[in-house]
């Protein structure tokens, strides 16, 4: 016998077990500040136990492929349709290389790294941040 366990994200079967549904997820990313979260040098976000933004000393790549990350989430919930982040993934991975307008409008990152490894590079950012709010409350 099989015992593995199944959570349907957004249907509303999770929320019981205290995860955020469809919706309040989809406002958590959208309305996300990076004021008491960093990224250490190895790519991990870390989360800040005593109210202060994490200070490593320096801001790193990864720091600035979030914010970059960020503003395309904004970008996309006024421009292209509201945000879901389920749609916003598929957007991530499929069609946000080639939009050249996504790519005017978070142009200010560019002079960190090219647009295509900001994308790359948002992938497991992205994750992260989704991880950071699925957590079991019970």
């Amino acid at each position: 016998m099989n015992n593995s366990i199944s959570l349907l994200l957004g249907a509303g079967f999770s929320a019981p077990m205290g995860y955020p549904i469809g919706s309040d997820l989809n406002d958590k990313l959208l309305n996300f500040t990076t004021n008491k979260t960093a990224f250490s040098s190895d790519g991990r976000l870390v989360v800040s136990t005593n109210g202060k933004k994490p200070d490593f000393g320096y801001t790193n790549s990864y720091d600035t492929n979030c914010d970059f990350l960020l503003d395309l989430i904004k970008y996309y919930n006024q421009q292209i349709k509201q945000f879901d982040y389920e749609e916003f993934y598929d957007y991530l991975v499929d069609r946000a290389k080639s939009d050249e307008e996504a790519k005017k409008a978070t142009n200010k990152y560019l002079r960190y790294d090219d647009y295509d490894q900001l994308i790359y590079g948002s992938k497991s950012i992205y994750n992260q941040l989704i991880s950071f709010h699925l957590k079991d409350k019970r």
